[in-house]
């Protein structure tokens, strides 16, 4: 199993208590997972470090289900139905596009299931409520699998946000772009295509996550032919930052990101929200200390931790993850409303 590298002497003395818990500690569960693509494959591989399995896939396609049964060692396929009606799955795991989440994750809660929901939970804040009033009405636990959001190198930049150590926050930038054009789902209006929803909802969680609900959000882009957005650039504003956001299906980046402090600043040099690399920097006045954390060496994800996060919730009868509520979905979600509708992409009533 992949084991942390040591965190570096500065870092430690901040960041230490803030480490989530060893994944392996979180008590195990059983699968099933709606929706056979290509992050379902990853989270069958991460959810094993976190001491559970995947023993059941759903598949609105028929023969897709056990096609991907097959090659992933899953022992049970079917169709929606017939794997949230198990009595051995204790957790669901929707990994459709973004336009069939609420439909999916509503069958699942029909069942008395609790769900894990691939970002965004919806392609607008109208369709997120309404999956909301419905977990709600169930009673069972629901949270967005903003993965991210649980991994170690976030739990760092947390530490220091909240000790104050560099001060306090003044700017901070995230990218997602990925060269995608052609990919037919993120082309296609009818899934819910383009950069903000399958990309830009990295960036805006991060600014969200570490700034909170913006005062105001102003974005330029550019429309594919078939109307969806191509790529997009965001300005929010705050009261004491700035923040700046970027996403783009047209171009492959490095993918960084950066929080600025009164006294230094933290960067995420390359994939900020994957196991990647960390680099604190001390602003001394005439000198500059800098601490680097790097993850390089863990293979996978790191899907086990939010999986982790999901387990712990569930066994103390939660039925929202804390900080990663509906509340916190729901304002990303309204963030990417507005980028997409400046960049001009028209949107469902």
């Amino acid at each position: 199993m992949p084991v942390l590298p040591p965190l570096p002497d500065r870092i430690g003395a901040i960041a230490a208590p803030y480490l989530p818990p060893e994944p392996l500690d979180s008590p195990p569960l059983r699968w099933a997972i709606l929706g056979a693509g290509g992050i379902a494959h990853k989270f069958v591989r991460d959810i094993e470090r976190a001491g559970s399995r995947v023993i059941a896939v759903g598949s609105r396609t028929p023969g897709k289900a056990t096609e991907f049964a097959a090659a992933a060692h899953v022992p049970c396929a079917g169709s929606y139905e017939d794997v949230v009606a198990r009595d051995d799955v204790d957790a669901v795991y929707v990994a459709t596009t973004h336009n069939f989440h609420a439909a999916a994750a509503k069958v699942a809660m029909s069942a008395g299931k609790p769900v894990l929901i691939e970002k965004p939970i919806a392609p607008s804040a109208r369709e997120l409520a309404d999956v909301r009033r419905a977990a709600e009405a169930a009673g069972v636990l629901v949270m967005e699998a903003m993965w991210s959001r649980f991994l170690p190198h976030y739990a760092i930049i947390r530490a220091f946000v909240e000790s104050g150590t560099l001060g306090r926050v003044t700017y901070v930038r995230a990218e997602h772009s990925q060269r995608l054009r052609g990919v037919a789902r993120m082309e296609d209006p009818n899934l819910a295509g383009g950069a903000a929803l399958d990309l830009g909802v990295y960036p805006a969680s991060f600014i969200h996550w570490i700034l909170g609900k913006p005062t105001m959000v102003q974005a330029a882009g550019h429309l594919t032919d078939r109307g969806v957005d191509a790529d997009g650039i965001a300005m929010l504003s705050y009261p004491h930052a700035n923040a700046v956001y970027e996403a783009s299906m047209q171009v492959k980046m490095v993918n960084s990101a950066v929080v600025a402090f009164e006294r230094g600043r933290i960067e995420l040099p390359y994939e900020f929200y994957r196991l990647s690399e960390i680099r604190v920097v001390w602003d001394e006045g005439s000198d500059l200390y800098q601490e680097v954390w790097s993850m390089k060496a863990i293979e996978n994800y790191g899907f086990e931790y939010e999986g982790a996060a999901f387990a712990r919730a569930l066994a103390t009868g939660q039925t929202e993850v804390s900080g990663h509520g509906w509340q916190d979905a729901a304002e990303v979600i309204e963030i990417l409303d507005r980028i997409r509708s400046d960049i001009g992409v028209v949107q469902g009533e």
